[in-house]
């Protein structure tokens, strides 16, 4: 039994407490194997105290061990062999006299705490692991897209415009400070997945040099890129300002590229004269293209993080044979996306066409500012000016918003079948079985000690020439008594501890008659037998 339940205890180690049938329990099923341990070794012990009771009575034991025995030693190794209270009056009686029945008393003591020891053997801590066998998919895939083609065709001439959702989603770019995370789907609130790829935008705003020319005549300066954009202030105005956003092919960023999906490439030019100050002239090109994002996405505790692994910008423009025509498609995505083999991400030229000819005329007007007055033509020019002066974050913002809208309303190729191993894992709290090891030395060296104590009390039986009777009470009857110890009883059975008074300090030795009779007799009487054996002769003397 001892080897199964370290057999369960190894099985069970840093797993999940388990529930077995009709609701049974690890800790249960501990407890009742404990106890059969227990009670197998008790019943070892306690027939070997009581088999040590007549070895320690035995004429030849006490002859060879040179020890007194009691009448009332009898009554002690009983008692001993019967609970804990018989076991301590047996070690307060023997005092390490006779060794291994204080042994066997110790055991029985010991045992006594197995129950309660035992739940030292186990401890539960909380972990989280992995949900398996769940109904529903508590990680699945986060939202993502391979394919943009949400476009829509408008009036008669059937041009190309986007969906309401992306012009919201350009809207918010510009002008929200912060846009929120897409949010994965988690029901334990623990979860992870592997690297997710996916469609998104990608932007950034570099410094262009700016040129100027000034006309006397008219006090103008014409202020240019060299992409295209210009723009005219007066050479006299002072704590005034001006601004301009226009679409352009780009130098930087060319928008025609061969190798990038670009969706929109424009100029931001900033004219301002501070009072007292120098004039300031800023130009900028900001450019939006499509590309191919890593998400690395976490939940813990209900929080999520996304961490960008790495973007892909590589896109070709192919010509292939479909619905849409011709289409934007990345090419070696590595490796380190965790992107299928057979997936394609691409971007049809109808979606391009909508989504560059809408960011076009967002990209475009003007503002001037001064002490009195503000005038712009559109919130968006506002919202870019505003922002004109940490466009590195304004444009990291306007990607992020797209591409949540990219991830949101794009699509995926085999009705998403490609999606499925991007599943997450779900994680819980679970109470995970911790096993000290320790403590289960103390039943296994309490039985290592009762089948010595076993295999010491046969060979000391051998010795003392004495039956094995254990605590069989029959041979107690047809045992015969010394008449002088009956003399001594008279009345003494009808008081309470009578016996252990009248009796129970008389030394006594068991032996084994001629006859084969066994019986005890006073230590005196058997010292008188032994001198007249040693004179030779035969006989018994009535040594009263």
């Amino acid at each position: 039994m001892l080897v199964l339940l370290c057999m369960v205890l190894r099985k069970y180690e840093n797993q999940v407490v388990p529930e077995f049938l009709a609701g049974i329990n690890l800790d249960t099923l501990i407890i009742a194997m404990i106890t059969v341990i227990r009670i197998t070794m008790k019943s070892v012990v306690e027939s070997s105290l009581s088999q040590a009771a007549w070895v320690w009575l035995s004429d030849m034991s006490q002859q060879k061990c040179k020890h007194k025995a009691y009448l009332s030693d009898f009554k002690v190794f009983d008692e001993a062999s019967r609970g804990i209270w018989g076991s301590f009056c047996l070690l307060w009686r023997m005092k390490l006299r006779h060794r291994i029945g204080c042994i066997g008393a110790a055991i029985i003591i010991l045992a006594h705490g197995f129950e309660t020891f035992s739940q030292q053997m186990v401890t539960f801590e909380q972990d989280s692991q992995d949900v398996v066998n769940s109904p529903s998919t508590p990680a699945p895939p986060p939202a993502r897209s391979e394919i943009w083609d949400t476009y829509l065709s408008r009036g008669f001439t059937g041009d190309y415009v986007p969906a309401l959702s992306t012009k919201a989603a350009v809207y918010s770019g510009i002008i929200s400070n912060e846009i929120p995370m897409t949010l994965a789907s988690c029901e334990t609130g623990n979860c992870s997945w592997p690297i997710v790829p996916t469609l998104a935008a990608c932007g950034e705003c570099s410094v262009v040099p700016v040129s100027w020319t000034c006309n006397e005549t008219s006090q103008i300066c014409t202020y240019s890129t060299q992409s295209g954009t210009s723009l005219d202030d007066r050479m006299d105005a002072q704590d005034h300002s001006s601004f301009i956003v226009s679409p352009t092919n780009g130098t930087l960023h060319q928008i025609d590229s061969k190798s990038q999906a670009y969706f929109s490439v424009f100029d931001m030019l900033s004219v301002s004269r501070p009072v007292g100050q120098d004039l300031e002239v800023t130009g900028q090109e900001c450019a939006l293209w499509f590309c191919v994002r890593a998400f690395d996405i976490k939940v813990e505790a209900g929080k999520q993080t996304q961490n960008t692994i790495a973007d892909w910008s590589n896109a070709t423009l192919q010509h292939v044979n479909g619905f849409h025509g011709s289409e934007y498609v990345f090419n070696k995505v590595p490796d380190k996306f965790n992107v299928d083999n057979t997936t394609r991400y691409s971007i049809t030229n109808p979606a391009m066409i909508a989504l560059r000819g809408f960011m076009a005329d967002v990209t475009s007007g003007t503002l001037t500012a001064d002490l009195s007055r503000l005038d712009y033509t559109s919130d968006w020019v506002e919202a870019m000016w505003n922002a004109s002066d940490s466009s590195g974050e304004w444009i990291e913002n306007f990607a992020h918003s797209l591409t949540v809208e990219i991830r949101h309303h794009g699509r995926t190729s085999n009705n998403g079948q490609n999606s499925i191993r991007y599943t997450g894992k779900a994680k819980q709290m679970a109470p995970i079985v911790k096993v000290k090891w320790f403590w289960v030395l103390y039943p296994g060296l309490m039985l290592l000690a009762s089948i010595y104590y076993l295999f010491h009390t046969i060979y000391r039986t051998s010795r003392a020439d004495v039956s094995a009777w254990k605590g069989d009470a029959l041979p107690m009857l047809f045992c015969r008594v010394d008449e002088n110890i009956h003399d001594h009883v008279k009345d003494a059975m009808d008081v309470p501890d009578g016996l252990d008074k009248r009796i129970g300090g008389i030394r006594v030795a068991l032996y084994r008659g001629e006859n084969g009779q066994w019986g005890f007799r006073t230590i005196e009487e058997e010292e008188a037998e032994m001198i007249d054996r040693r004179r030779g002769r035969r006989g018994t003397t009535d040594y009263r």
